[in-house]
């Protein structure tokens, strides 16, 4: 693991800048850290799996399209 101060190095903290641009710093570090729901961007799944059906008979009853001009026999 590494220490703090090699983090904050990393980051560009200057140990020996003013207290005022040390507190600058860490308050920028803050804000950064703050993501909102506006900046967060959520791509949706191109390939979703879709739920498949297996009840044959009653997905063919919905299926066929009905023709509405077509009259019925009654006999």
């Amino acid at each position: 693991m590494r220490r703090i101060g090699d983090l904050m190095k990393d980051l560009g903290f200057n140990s020996e800048a003013p207290l005022s641009t040390q507190k600058a710093f860490f308050q920028h570090l803050v804000e950064a850290s703050r993501v909102s729901k506006i900046d967060r961007k959520i791509e949706p799944i191109a390939n979703e799996p879709q739920q498949l059906s297996f009840d044959f008979e009653e997905r063919q009853e919905t299926d066929v399209p009905q023709d509405k001009t077509a009259k019925t026999q009654v006999g």
